[in-house]
């Protein structure tokens, strides 16, 4: 039975071999509040238990991918500044990151539309990437006087000149290519798929996760910071609209 959650969509195809993870909160641009986090955790771990499912596809409902963390105060009154609410959360981050490090099973990135801050740096986390040409893709950490990524945004096309895209779609065909694209995957020898993966993957997961959790640490430390806050202040003083990183 699909897990019933309250901010992202599973779909089923291809005699279930094909799971799509859809982030939908279109109305907030698909960011990440803190249901969002528990959603995306619940349906890879779903799609990595289910036996059935081959590859993995992750994108997002409306016009955008997603807006990354949705930084707007929590509804339920906790101090977004208090360090034991903050480690308490980014336990639920460090478990997405590290479910997507050693995920046994095809990741595909299908980036509908623009991509912020997480959902760039997890897209690097995918065996394949495929978007559209209005796709831009930002991290915007440093801003915010946090870590660790910087730099200017990227399009879809530089994206592809780097090496981490690996085809671009127009929006309309991009779900059904990708599917195509999965479907193909499907066809092969589940077990060979899964141990080449593993032979690529096994050498590096031990740095990626030894980063996550010095990358996390720092993060608690720079929301505590008075420079954050002080971003904060101003990022918010000067939008109508709520932040997203």
């Amino acid at each position: 039975m699909l897990p019933q959650l309250e901010t992202t969509k599973i779909d089923l195809s291809n005699n279930d071999q094909i799971c799509t993870i859809i982030f939908n909160r279109p109305e907030k641009k698909n960011s990440m509040n803190k249901q969002g986090y528990k959603d995306w955790f619940s349906a890879l771990n779903f799609a990595k238990s289910y036996e059935k499912v081959k590859v993995v596809i992750l994108t997002g409902a409306g016009s955008y991918f997603s807006a990354g963390t949705d930084l707007s105060p929590p509804s339920n009154g906790e101090n977004p500044f208090d360090r034991e609410v903050l480690e308490r959360d980014t336990k639920v981050t460090r478990g997405i990151i590290e479910l997507m490090i050693d995920f046994p099973k095809i990741l595909i990135g299908a980036v509908n539309g623009p991509a912020f801050g997480i959902s760039v740096t997890t897209l690097t986390l995918c065996d394949f990437i495929y978007t559209v040409p209005e796709a831009v893709f930002s991290t915007p950490f440093m801003k915010l006087a946090l870590c660790a990524e910087v730099g200017k945004p990227l399009t879809a096309r530089e994206f592809k000149e780097l090496g981490f895209v690996n085809d671009i779609f127009d929006k309309k065909d991009l779900l059904n290519n990708v599917l195509k694209i999965s479907s193909k995957i499907c066809e092969l020898p589940t077990t060979a798929v899964m141990e080449t993966k593993k032979l690529i993957r096994d050498g590096m997961k031990g740095h990626l996760k030894d980063a996550n959790d010095r990358e996390l640490r720092v993060l608690v430390d720079r929301f505590l910071h008075e420079e954050f806050q002080e971003a904060m202040f101003k990022f918010f003083s000067s939008k109508k609209t709520t932040s997203k990183l």
